[in-house]
């Protein structure tokens, strides 16, 4: 009876724990998700001041990834968890590295506003689709995230497609123009660079949903071209 009792109050403080750490995993995608869309304005409006905030965000959010991961261990050297809770504590932990990534980018998206001073510059090539694209997933990305929602995870998943191919047609018109002769070489640079940016955020939010699948479903899907139907819904 007081293995019983031991092993119930073990549970508790483990599920406490991991509460914790969502409040906190989710913190930290709200903070991402700010960061990228605070990128972006500062793109779309050469937005200087904007741009060093983004910037400046970065190590707050590296500090959060870092507390998140050593927190992840701790639990799990810990309480030494099994099947969901298992999962859920490997998913955080790469999902955790996935935001920081996605910040890292955000931030190379700031600096390079920061380089141009924050110059108005006539587009040359129009990537309001990717762009469109790249925030859906992310936000549908984090709130799969945040309700481990395996049904909006794998529905991000299958939209990776479409940004593979807009970032394809960009980086063709970028070597058309080129060809064509167009002296602005910096400016298809950086907005080809900006592309690509966006194209590895794409890459990390639909990373973020497969360990979502992962967390709920007990499924890998991320060598599966097939991330429709759950296959192994093991507890």
């Amino acid at each position: 009876m007081a293995s019983t009792a031991n092993f119930t109050t073990v549970t508790l403080h483990l599920h406490r724990q991991i509460a914790l750490l969502k409040q906190q995993a989710n913190l930290l995608g709200t903070l991402v998700e700010e960061q990228f869309e605070n990128a972006l304005r500062a793109l779309a409006e050469n937005d200087l001041e904007l741009a060093e905030k983004v910037v400046k965000l970065d190590k707050d959010v590296d500090q959060r990834e870092i507390n998140l991961e050593e927190e992840c261990l701790k639990i799990i050297a810990l309480y030494q968890p099994v099947a969901v809770d298992m999962r859920f504590l490997i998913s955080t932990i790469k999902i955790t590295n996935d935001l920081e990534r996605i910040g890292d980018l955000a931030r190379d998206i700031a600096q390079l506003v920061i380089s141009n001073n924050g110059e108005s510059r006539e587009r040359i090539i129009d990537f309001a689709a990717l762009t469109a694209k790249v925030k859906w997933m992310v936000r549908k990305g984090l709130e799969a995230m945040i309700a481990l929602d395996s049904e909006t995870a794998r529905e991000v998943c299958n939209s990776d497609d479409e940004v593979d191919e807009q970032f394809r047609l960009i980086k063709e018109k970028v070597i058309s123009e080129l060809e064509k002769g167009n002296s602005n070489v910096r400016a298809l640079i950086t907005e080809l660079t900006i592309s690509d940016y966006m194209e590895s955020i794409a890459d990390h939010a639909k990373k973020i949903c497969e360990d979502v699948v992962y967390t709920v479903d007990a499924e890998v899907i991320r060598h599966s071209s097939l991330v429709d139907t759950p296959k192994n819904l093991s507890s």
